[in-house]
């Protein structure tokens, strides 16, 4: 358990857990809709 502190934290608080899975896409979303935007602005160049 010592190794992988995540499982623990999953038990102890799912919904704190789910909470940032979700910021974690949000993010991850964003990055990609900014990856997607440089890469329209360069093609336009």
């Amino acid at each position: 358990v010592q190794a992988i502190p995540g499982i623990k934290k999953e038990i102890i608080s799912p919904t704190e857990s789910s909470e940032d899975i979700l910021n974690l896409y949000k993010r991850t979303d964003n990055t990609l809709e900014e990856i997607k935007a440089s890469d329209h602005s360069l093609i336009s160049k």
